[in-house]
């Protein structure tokens, strides 16, 4: 697990912090008057032989 604040985005293996690639992004957004829908897909890949235990970090503004 990542000590602290989370100051990484993205994929990372648990114990080393090496980032997974990235191999796609979708978007899809809704506006409607004054409030968003947005959706991230993300596709990440896995180059390695065997599972990895992995954390996410997709940090956002508290006033999102």
């Amino acid at each position: 697990m990542i000590p602290g604040p989370i100051s990484l985005f993205g994929l990372f293996v648990s114990l080393t912090n090496v980032s997974i690639p990235l191999i796609g992004v979708h978007y899809d957004f809704k506006i409607k008057s004054f409030a968003g829908h947005i959706t991230i897909d993300q596709t990440y890949k896995n180059t390695e032989t065997t599972d990895l235990e992995c954390v996410y970090g997709f940090p956002i503004s508290d006033q999102a």
